[in-house]
């Protein structure tokens, strides 16, 4: 964590304090990165609760929404328990789990002008230290951390930073076939390269109870600082 202080900068990211996660109000094609920190966020055993002892899906190194397999939950955490080093990250598909997903929306609701229908995806994760993904775009997202530290890369889609990106392979597609290396050794090497030619870039650090929103296609990656768990609800666009 140390390592990645001395590039942290979130000039363009809005901060809001709001009592419950109710209260979060997504505009159309709002183009700021927005971190809500939430008073009367989930406690973690409340929310472990909701899917302990179920068998997730999961995905490897920074390609976590490419899902190989499940994991029983319990297995999962006894691994991080016992600090053996595991490069698979949980990232279950709860729009598919419709048990939980009607658990788990009873404790982290969803903003009052989404519904169900609107979403495309819905992620439960769990991660251990240093798991991630890689740099990616998609459409606008929240991501809600109940438990660890994650560490964001969040950039707008500018026509700079695109070329940039491909010309130097640093896009999802290009660096994903190369999956024989993980997001956090991956960053390691690179993240100056991104600090010193990215427009508008912004690194900064999501704590339990803040939830981080993402505006349409802008680019993004995500590294967990400690193990970390939460949930994502992504939507087509309003």
């Amino acid at each position: 964590m140390e390592f990645f202080e001395k590039y942290i900068c979130f000039e363009d990211v809005k901060y809001s304090i709001l009592e419950n996660y109710k209260d979060i109000n997504i505009k159309k094609k709002d183009c700021n990165i927005r971190v809500y920190k939430i008073n009367n966020y989930v406690n973690n055993d409340i929310f472990f609760n909701l899917f302990n002892g179920l068998d997730l899906e999961y995905g490897v190194k920074g390609i976590s929404d490419t899902i190989i397999g499940k994991y029983n939950i319990n297995d999962f955490v006894k691994l991080i328990d016992n600090k053996i080093e595991i490069p698979e990250y949980i990232f279950h598909n709860v729009l598919a789990d419709t048990d939980l997903y009607n658990k788990i929306i009873n404790y982290i609701e969803l903003p009052s002008n989404l519904t169900k229908s609107n979403l495309r995806i819905s992620r439960l994760y769990f991660g251990s230290k240093f798991s991630g993904t890689y740099i990616h775009q998609h459409s606008p997202a929240l991501n809600y951390l109940v438990k660890g530290k994650k560490l964001w890369i969040i950039f707008p889609n500018y026509i700079q930073n695109m070329f940039w990106m491909r010309h130097n392979k640093f896009d999802y597609d290009s660096i994903s076939e190369k999956n024989n290396i993980t997001f956090y050794n991956w960053l390691i090497q690179h993240i100056d390269k991104l600090k010193n030619n990215i427009y508008g870039i912004n690194i900064f650090i999501q704590n339990p109870g803040e939830t981080v929103y993402i505006p349409e296609q802008f680019f993004h990656g995500v590294l967990n600082l400690e193990e970390s768990t939460g949930i994502t609800y992504s939507w087509n666009y309003l």
